[in-house]
C-alpha cells in the first residue's frame, strides 16, 4: 500500500477527532448557559441561585407562547432585585416577571416590562416577609409577541449577605436604589463612573447610577456631578432620597452646576439615617459619557478639604468658600478657570467666607488682573443666610490696580461671604487677587510702605496727611493701563480740621508741562464739597482753598486731571492759611 495514502488517511481521521472535540465543547458551552427545558411550569422551575455571578445567561423565549419558570430560596427581612437585562434590540417591550410564593400565588410582577433601566428589561423590587422557595415567571411582555434571548438574575440589597457589583463593568448593576454603590463623603472620596449607552438593549429607560451614603445629623453638603467633558449644559441631573426612598430634592436639569461642575445639590440633613442619590441624564436630554461625582461637607464641618494643588477648588458655591482672612498681609491669588471644555451652567466662581468685626467697614476689592479694558471681574456680598447684602456685579468700582471694589460697614458679626466671577455681561477667565481690608481708622488697617503706601485707592483706605506745610508728602500715580481696572490711579488721604479753619490744600513739585493733577476735597460721609479738577494749565498743579464750618475728619483725593491720562510724581500739602513761606526782612538800626 502506498505510504502517502495511509499518512494521508490518518492525518484525516485526526483532524476529524479534533473538529468532534470542537463541536462538543461549543455544545457544552451553549448547554451551560442556557437553561434546561422543559421549564415550562411551575412544577418545571429550574433552580436559580441568588447573586451576581449567579445569572441564567442566554435563556430563550422560542415562541410567543413560550414560559420559563425559576425557583430560588429567598430569607425573611431581606430584599432582592429580580430583573431580566442584556436583551439585545431596541425599544422597551420584549419579557414581563411574575413573582410567585411556595402557593403557587402571585405576589408581584411587572408584566409589561416596564421598571427595566440601564441594561435591564423587566424588574421587581420585594422585601421578603416569609422564609422559603418562590417562583419566578419569564415570558413576553403582555400586549407584544416578542420571543428571543434573555439573561436573568435575582440580586440582594446593597446592605444585606451576598451584595456585589462588578469592579471590571464600572460597579454595575446598580440601577436602582436597592442595588445602589456606596459613596463616602469627602474631597478624595469622590468617584468616576459612566452612563453607558443604553440605546442595543430592550429597556423602558437610559442608564441609572445610584449611590447610598449617611451624612451627619444637622450637617449640609455639597453634592454635585462635575469634570464632563464638553460643550452646553445638558448634562446629568441628580436626585437625592431620604431612607424611605422618597424624593427629597433634586437638580434634575443640571441647573446648579458652575466651572467644572454639572448638577449640584446642597441640602441640610437632619436626620443621620442612609440617604441615596441617583444620577442619570437630565429629562429634556440624551447625554451618556463619563462623570465624576462627590459629596462635600460644609466648609465649616468636620472634614471640610480643598485641593491647595488644583487652586483651592472645589469652592464653586457658598458652603465650600474658601477661608480668606481681614488684613492687606492675607490677600490671597487664584483663578477663574476656563469652563468651556466642561458641561456645565456657568463659568468657574470662587467663593470666600471671613469673619468681620461689627459696626466696621470693609473693603473688599479683586486687583492686580493683568490686562486692559474694564471687563474682568464682579463682586458680590453676602450675609450668613445666603442673601444677598451689596455687589459691584459689573466691576465698575476698582480704580488704579484694583477692578472689583465693594465698601461695607458691616452690622454684626457673623460669617460672611463673598463670591468672585466674571462681571455680568463679559467672558473673562484668568489670575486674580483678592483681599479684604479694614477701614483706615478701625483695628488692623496697614500700608505697603515698600509700595507707595498703597493700597489707597478709595476714601476708606486713606492714607492719614498733617496739616502744616512742614508735612508735605510726595507720592506717585502709577501707570494702570496693564490692569484690568474702570479708571486711573487715586490717592486717597485724611486730616482734620476745625470749625472756622481756613487750608489751603495743594500739589506741588509736579513734573509736567501741561494739565497733570487734580484735587477733590470731601466731608466724612464721602460728600464732595470743593475741588481744583483741571489743575493749572500750566504747571500741573491743583489747588484749593477752604473754610471749614464744622470740626471733623476730611478727605482729599489726587488723580490725574479731568479728560487727561497723566502719570508720575507729586508731592501733596495741607496748609493752615497759607503755604507760603514767610518773608524775614533783615532789621537795620541807622
Amino acid at each position: 500500500m502506498n505510504i502517502n495514502i495511509i499518512a494521508k488517511s490518518r492525518a484525516y481521521r485526526y483532524l476529524a477527532m479534533i473538529t468532534l472535540a470542537i463541536a462538543l465543547t461549543l455544545l457544552l458551552s451553549l448547554a451551560a448557559f442556557a437553561e434546561p427545558e422543559p421549564n415550562d411550569s411551575i412544577a418545571e422551575a429550574i433552580p436559580l441561585s441568588i447573586g451576581l455571578t449567579n445569572a441564567e445567561v442566554n435563556a430563550t423565549l422560542s415562541s410567543e407562547t413560550d414560559e420559563d419558570y425559576y425557583r430560588f430560596d429567598a430569607v425573611a427581612g431581606r430584599t432582592y432585585v429580580i430583573e431580566t437585562f442584556d436583551i439585545q434590540g431596541t425599544g422597551s417591550n420584549a419579557t414581563g416577571l411574575w413573582l410567585y410564593n411556595g402557593d403557587e400565588t402571585l405576589i408581584a410582577d411587572d408584566d409589561d416590562g416596564d421598571n427595566g433601566t440601564g441594561n435591564a428589561n423587566a424588574r421587581i423590587v420585594y422585601t421578603f416577609t416569609t422564609s422559603g422557595t418562590y417562583f419566578i415567571r419569564v415570558r413576553r411582555a403582555q400586549f407584544v409577541t416578542w420571543q428571543g434571548t434573555y439573561s436573568l438574575r435575582v440580586l440582594p440589597k446593597h446592605s444585606e449577605e451576598g451584595a456585589d457589583w462588578s469592579v471590571t463593568d464600572d460597579n454595575e448593576s446598580n440601577d436602582v436604589l436597592e442595588l445602589a454603590n456606596e459613596l463616602e463623603i469627602g474631597l478624595i472620596n469622590a468617584q468616576t463612573h459612566q452612563l453607558f449607552d443604553t440605546t442595543n438593549f430592550v429597556t423602558s429607560g437610559s442608564d441609572h447610577d445610584w449611590y447610598h451614603f449617611t451624612p451627619g445629623a444637622d450637617r449640609t453638603y455639597v453634592i454635585e456631578t462635575f469634570n464632563i467633558q464638553g460643550t452646553g449644559s445638558n448634562g446629568t441631573g441628580i436626585w437625592l432620597y431620604n431612607s424611605s426612598g422618597s424624593l427629597i430634592t433634586d437638580d434634575q436639569n443640571g441647573r446648579n452646576g458652575t466651572g467644572d461642575a454639572d448638577a449640584r445639590i446642597v441640602y441640610k440633613f437632619t436626620t443621620d439615617d442612609i440617604h441615596y442619590i441617583r444620577v442619570r441624564h437630565e429629562p429634556f436630554g440624551s447625554w451618556r459619557g463619563t462623570y465624576s461625582i462627590r459629596i462635600l461637607p460644609k466648609h465649616n464641618e468636620p472634614g471640610a478639604e480643598w485641593d491647595d494643588a488644583q487652586d483651592d477648588e472645589p469652592n464653586g458655591v457658598l458652603e465650600i468658600a474658601n477661608e480668606i482672612s481681614v488684613g492687606l498681609s492675607n490677600a490671597q491669588t487664584h483663578e477663574l478657570f476656563d469652563a468651556s471644555s466642561f458641561i456645565t451652567n456657568d463659568s468657574d466662581y470662587d467663593w470666600y467666607h471671613f469673619t468681620p468685626e461689627t459696626d466696621r467697614t470693609y473693603v473688599i476689592e479683586t486687583y492686580n488682573i493683568q490686562g486692559t479694558g474694564t471687563r474682568g471681574t464682579g463682586l458680590w456680598l453676602y450675609n450668613s443666610s445666603g442673601s444677598l447684602i451689596t455687589d459691584d456685579e459689573n466691576g465698575r468700582n476698582g480704580t488704579g490696580d484694583a477692578d472689583a471694589r465693594i465698601v461695607y460697614t458691616v452690622t454684626s458679626g457673623e460669617t460672611h461671604y463673598i463670591r468672585v466671577r466674571r462681571e455680568t455681561f463679559g467672558e473673562w477667565k484668568g489670575t486674580y487677587s483678592i483681599r479684604v481690608l479694614p477701614k483706615h481708622d478701625e483695628p488692623g488697617a496697614a500700608w505697603e510702605s515698600n509700595n507707595d503706601d498703597e493700597p489707597n485707592g478709595v476714601l476708606a483706605l486713606a492714607n492719614a496727611i498733617q496739616v502744616g506745610a512742614e508735612n508735605a508728602q510726595t507720592h506717585r500715580l502709577f501707570d494702570h493701563t496693564n490692569f484690568i481696572t474702570n479708571d486711573s490711579d487715586r490717592d486717597w488721604y485724611h486730616f482734620d480740621a476745625q470749625a472756622g479753619q481756613t487750608v489751603v490744600i495743594e500739589t506741588f513739585d509736579v513734573q509736567a508741562a501741561g494739565r497733570a493733577t487734580g484735587l477733590w476735597l470731601y466731608d466724612a460721609s464721602g460728600t464732595e464739597i470743593d475741588e481744583d479738577s483741571s489743575g493749572d494749565r500750566n504747571t500741573g498743579q491743583a489747588k484749593i482753598t477752604f473754610t471749614f464750618t464744622t470740626a471733623g475728619t476730611y478727605y482729599v483725593m489726587v488723580k490725574d486731571a479731568d479728560f487727561q491720562t497723566w502719570t508720575g510724581a507729586y508731592s501733596l500739602r495741607v496748609c493752615n492759611n497759607s503755604c507760603a513761606k514767610p518773608l524775614f526782612l533783615p532789621f537795620v538800626t541807622r
